[in-house]
């Protein structure tokens, strides 16, 4: 169970529909590396951009339309035709759809209009603990009744099974198996239960108690309480400022189930309630179903009108002051504050794709400003925020060096006066166009969402945060729309967020420099400053010469053999490259392309190791081919191709995706990485100076420290294990880390390459003999034994760190290991089972913990070895005393192995992920990946589901007997400074 303190956005029906538009802009990224100005007129990008543009409006230029006609502004959104809506009469909303992606699940929420927002003075995050407590026992799933009925047909809890409390709203979440006999119906009536039918058990109560206050706990972090104070600065004079949905510890000690009963009596009522139902179902049974388990319920007399609340505008810029002791840099931010619109008619939804062209070219731009050396900004970027349902606001935040709050604002104001008094470019423009009509294409071509992404949107319809856009007409409304859009209009917009009214100027520090920052009337000097200096236009200079000046030779593909049961072919090409290839339609307009070799940084001397493992990242920001870094990022911002390469321990690659239009593209990017990474100067120290500053304050980060210690005590202190720090940037050299890249890339007949996704052998086969049989062959190599192996015996390491209320504890099992398929499944199936035992007894029965995970780590490489780990934070009195239950759970599962039903749990949630997976792009890159590197035959992968069947209770103990072994072991801890417990002594056996 979760918390949310953000409204989705307004607009977020535009972006692929209807996700967030945040996440329409993720393709962007930005380099830190120089931005070189090319001699190359502008207007030469413009004609290449508007290119891709008309390509694909033409796409359906002679479609006959379906929506909105006249594109009247006054005109209603389209809605829906696939999704039936209703309200029982009771007032109940229903929406329900099918939608067979994926096979056999269907996705269901109960949504309920109320939040932490509702609660009075003595409820203060008890709308959470109601949440919480819905799990704790209903009428007719009494105690752990709903968790063990959906671990038993395969659903595991966090995953399938999850809820979350925001300021308005509270969803609960099941993605069930539906071939499992009455599990549709079992799964409305547990909705039913959770609206109607919680039974808040004293004794359950108390335990849960403790779970709360561990999720509080756990949220002590110096990024929760600095967004934490800084929403309640930015909502101050409302009721939101005083109602964070994670509440006040003295309600949540006394935990009270009166107080939680009248706000369940109050709020948990027919008419501020939908059910949502999405996925491989018969639409009438479902509506039957629903019928049968809510139409009987009924609002209690006399109920509270469901308030809403706004925020008081104001018109002068203000300051807000933020420290904290654990901060790792200083931050500004320029936030204007204004009111929220749900977007209903084509103007509204005009206006929201304006806003994201002018959100996406201020980020742009601003990304640029952080690249170049020297820069006031370590990073810097431009976003549209919902705070909540009734406040949004357009932000613009930085990164800055340590004494530079005031340049870090005044380069932010400087780039919003620059926009607004000179607008942008047509480059620019027309580049996000693309973007956004890109998107467009892609959730058009791709036939739709998934039916957990329906489910969401028609969550946020209730809500009153989008429309429901049919997913043909909400392309052809984009197609239509964009090109209507002028630069006058992004620039209107762009003096809109210049504006001074009711802005707010946040500052945020570690605490040791709190007192070093300027003050309020310094950074309003600035701010009013930089508003009346001159700024010049913006130039948008990009590279408009080719990826490649020459086209390789093509070479050849010297032998094929097909796995027909895999619907996989490999080719072995004439430098030695292994290439596998599965032509899918799990999703279409996805291509995943990766290639991989064995060495990695194990190749490189320990001297220079330091320059060799950071050698990606270093390539990442000097470029490749004719491009650095921030020029290769600009450039490819139209693109859906993305790419990146990788040098780890002992293994090299390089990889990424792209929409089949631009699969070629992402061929070249690859053969730039192996032939063409750039040895440039002035992006590589542009690259070291803003990693070392930001570097800086890690060093205050407690969370830092735990995993820093955790990796150092692994590695027995071996060198090559330093943590992040300014000096490890210090200590690169870029002639070595290019040369270290060059030499383990110039070896193809060193790499097997997997590409996977929406394409045909036809289409695929040319570029694969182009790009890849064309690189050169070079000679094999292998991981080298660096020594960095696990302690033997016990290892317990202790430190103090960190001001908030929670202690930290990682227990890491290790051994050698033998690497083949059985071995494989029986460490999943010890960890799976470790998580379910360890959930119910630290988490359930004790109270002592919130966020409990286990982790399986196997270890290639000359000497394979695994890692199995359990993590959780809690209460400094009882940490210890967790971890001695961790124990005993371990040695009661090597002594007794699970039960018959802990079997059927496993088994079901297993046979449910491998369903799954198989329909997914990314599982079988993983699969046909680990399988090459480690020389198992590739049709096993079809083998993993008889493993699971043939698993039995014997051989679960057995593998438990084996791989937990409580004699080795590695356990770190970490108490707060401030903590009264005596801390134990650090020991190693």
């Amino acid at each position: 169970m979760r918390l949310s303190v953000v409204n989705r956005s307004a607009f977020a029906a535009l972006s692929r529909g209807r996700a967030p538009f945040s996440i329409l802009l993720a393709p962007m990224s930005h380099s830190s590396s120089e931005i070189r100005r090319e001699t190359v007129l502008a207007i030469g990008v413009a004609a290449v951009i508007a290119l891709l543009v008309n390509v694909g409006w033409s796409r359906v230029r002679n479609r006959t339309p379906r929506c909105c006609a006249t594109l009247a502004p006054e005109a209603l959104l389209p809605v829906d035709r696939d999704v039936r809506v209703g309200t029982l009469r009771n007032g109940l909303t229903y929406y329900i759809r099918v939608r067979h992606v994926p096979e056999h699940t269907a996705e269901l929420r109960l949504v309920v209009n109320a939040g932490s927002v509702l609660e009075s003075d003595d409820q203060r995050g008890l709308a959470h603990a109601v949440e919480h407590m819905a799990f704790r026992g209903t009428t007719n799933f009494p105690g752990r009744g709903i968790v063990d009925y959906f671990e038993s047909i395969g659903m595991r809890s966090g995953q399938d099974l999850n809820a979350y409390t925001g300021f308005d709203e509270t969803v609960y979440r099941l993605s069930l198996p539906t071939q499992k006999p009455k599990a549709l119906e079992q799964g409305i009536r547990v909705l039913a239960d959770w609206a109607q039918a919680t039974t808040f058990d004293t004794l359950a109560a108390r335990q849960e108690s403790g779970v709360v206050m561990s999720e509080w706990r756990s949220g002590r972090d110096a990024g929760r309480r600095l967004t934490e104070a800084r929403d309640a600065a930015l909502l101050g004079g409302s009721r939101y400022a005083v109602r964070l949905p994670i509440g006040d510890t003295g309600v949540l000690r006394r935990f009270d189930v009166v107080a939680m009963r009248r706000f369940y009596h109050d709020w948990y009522r027919p008419n501020l309630m939908a059910v949502v139902v999405v996925g491989d179902i018969e639409p009438s049974d479902a509506l039957v179903l629903l019928r049968k388990h809510f139409g009987g319920f009924r609002s209690p007399r006399e109920a509270p009108v469901r308030p809403t609340f706004a925020l008081e505008q104001r018109e002068r810029a203000r300051v807000v002051r933020l420290s904290d002791p654990e901060a790792t840099d200083i931050r500004v931010a320029l936030w204007r504050m204004r009111p929220h619109r749900s977007p209903r008619t084509v103007g509204d939804y005009r206006a929201g794709l304006i806003e994201a062209l002018l959100v996406a070219m201020l980020d742009a731009r601003l990304g640029e400003l952080a690249g170049q050396p020297s820069a006031p900004v370590l990073s810097a970027t431009a976003e549209r925020r919902s705070l909540t349902r009734t406040v949004d606001a357009d932000v613009l935040r930085a990164r800055v060096p340590d004494g530079g709050a005031v340049g870090g604002v005044e380069a932010l104001v400087l780039e919003g006066v620059r926009a607004a008094r000179h607008g942008f470019t047509a480059t620019e423009l027309d580049r996000q166009k693309a973007v956004l009509l890109h998107a467009a294409e892609d959730e058009y071509e791709g036939a739709g969402r998934s039916a957990s992404d329906l489910a969401s949107a028609y969550v946020e319809h209730f809500l009153g945060a989008s429309p429901m856009l049919p997913r043909d007409e909400g392309f052809e409304l984009r197609q239509r729309l964009l090109p209507s859009i002028t630069l006058e209009d992004v620039a209107q917009l762009a003096r809109a967020w210049a504006s001074d009214s009711d802005r707010v100027i946040v500052v945020s520090a570690p605490e040791r420099l709190a007192t070093t920052l300027p003050s309020d009337t310094a950074l309003l000097a600035a701010v009013a400053t930089a508003a009346r200096l001159q700024v010049t236009p913006y130039v948008d200079v990009a590279a408009t010469t080719p990826l490649l000046e020459r086209q390789p030779d093509p070479g050849r593909i010297i032998s094929e053999k097909t796995y027909r049961d895999l619907g996989t072919i490999e080719w072995v090409l004439g430098n030695g490259m292994r290439v596998l290839v599965k032509p899918t339609r799990f999703v279409t307009d996805e291509v995943l392309v990766d290639a991989w070799g064995p060495g990695g940084a194990s190749l490189a001397p320990t001297e220079s190791f330091v320059s060799s493992w950071l050698s990606d990242r270093i390539v990442q920001a000097t470029g490749v081919g004719p491009l650095d870094g921030s020029q290769l990022a600009k450039r490819l911002v139209p693109s859906s191709a993305s790419i990146a390469p990788r040098v780890e321990t002992i293994e090299v690659g390089v990889g990424g995706s792209a929409a089949p239009r631009d699969l070629e593209q992402l061929f070249q990017l690859m053969y730039l990485y192996f032939t063409a990474p750039r040895e440039d100067s002035t992006a590589f120290r542009a690259y070291v100076a803003h990693a070392r500053e930001l570097a800086r304050g890690r060093v205050a980060n407690p969370d830092a420290a735990f995993d820093d210690t955790i990796a150092v005590t692994l590695t027995s202190h071996d060198p090559r294990a330093r943590p992040i720090s300014p000096a490890l940037y210090g200590a690169t050299d870029l002639h070595t880390a290019i040369s270290f890249y060059r030499a383990r890339f110039a070896n193809a007949g060193n790499f097997t390459a997997a590409i996977i996704g929406d394409f045909s052998l036809e289409r695929v086969r040319p570029l694969v003999e182009r790009y890849l049989a064309s690189l050169p062959a070079g000679h094999r190599e292998s991981a080298r034994d660096v020594d960095a192996h696990y302690p033997n015996g016990v290892v317990e390491r202790v430190f103090r760190a960190g001001v908030g209320p929670k202690s930290q504890t990682r227990l890491v099992l290790t051994g050698p290991v033998t690497l083949d398929q059985p071995t494989s499944q029986a460490l999943r199936s010890v960890r799976d089972l470790l998580q379910l035992r360890l959930e119910a007894r630290l988490r359930e029965t004790l109270g002592g913990t919130y966020d409990l995970s286990t982790d399986l780590d196997l270890r290639e490489g000359p000497r394979p070895e695994y890692a199995l780990s359990v993590d959780f934070t809690a209460a400094p009195d009882r940490v210890d005393t967790l971890a001695r239950e961790t124990l005993a759970e371990i040695l009661r599962l090597r002594e007794q192995g699970p039960s018959p039903a802990e079997l059927e749990k496993l088994t079901a949630a297993q046979h449910r992920d491998l369903e799954g997976a198989l329909e997914d792009n990314g599982y079988w890159l993983s699969e046909l990946r680990s399988h090459s590197r480690l020389g198992w035959p590739l049709e096993d992968i079809l083998q993993h589901d008889s493993l699971v069947s043939r698993q039995t209770t014997a051989t679960v103990q057995e593998a438990a007997r084996k791989y937990l072994d409580i004699h080795r072991y590695v356990r770190v801890t970490r108490y707060p400074l401030t903590s009264a417990i005596a801390r134990p002594p650090s020991s190693s056996q």
